[in-house]
């Protein structure tokens, strides 16, 4: 069943640059994903967590399934009203300073101008809100968030939370080099170079 969008929904994103939903993707689906976490991505410490755990949706099936979940595409789509979407990445994000204490999403990832991102909380949490941006509250909530606008990002740096980054690229969206993100090179292995836009090969669409 798809998930209705309301003008209101669109409004608050593109006032506040995110929007947070409950309800939208099965808890089971979470919670089998998590218990697989340990098996399938080295979870010595957040870095080992953070470099293995890029675009799980390439050889694991439950998570193919979170990152490919039409439901979340079609909001992400409706908030930024982009005419279809690829799935550029997806992450596992554990507490750690990789994210500067201020800037925007799009900063942290190679990729440039990406359409929207989805974060995913997979921890039980609580979680502090900072001035201006809120990271997903609850267990399965699920914040969209335009990663070209600038946030406090403080609340990414709360120990023992584990979040799930789901990023989706437009037809602008091309492979940036940047030094901050550890999965810098993670592309090449596909034939990529720095500058290339997103092929459907690798990137399919899912809205």
């Amino acid at each position: 069943m798809r998930y209705t969008i309301a003008n209101q929904h669109i409004n608050y994103y593109l006032e506040h640059g995110f929007i947070e939903f409950e309800e939208i993707i099965d808890h089971n689906l979470l919670e089998d994903a998590n218990e697989k976490l340990p098996k399938i991505i080295d979870t010595t410490n957040p870095i080992s967590i953070y470099k293995t755990g890029r675009d799980l949706f390439r050889n694991h099936f439950l998570f193919e399934k979170i990152s490919k979940n039409p439901n979340l595409a079609h909001i992400a789509k409706a908030l930024t009203g982009e005419k279809y979407l690829q799935l550029a990445f997806d992450q596992v994000y554990s507490s750690n300073d990789f994210f500067d204490s201020e800037g925007c999403f799009e900063d942290h990832f190679s990729f440039q101008s990406l359409a929207c991102i989805a974060i995913i909380r997979l921890d039980n949490s609580t979680l502090a809100s900072s001035e201006n941006f809120q990271a997903p509250m609850h267990f399965a909530n699920i914040v969209f968030v335009n990663p070209q606008l600038t946030f406090d990002l403080t609340p990414l740096k709360n120990k023992g939370q584990s979040l799930f980054f789901i990023g989706y690229s437009s037809k602008r969206t091309v492979y940036k080099c940047n030094p901050k993100d550890l999965n810098n090179s993670n592309l090449k292995r596909f034939g990529y170079c720095f500058g290339d836009r997103l092929k459907e090969e690798y990137h399919p669409i899912v809205s």
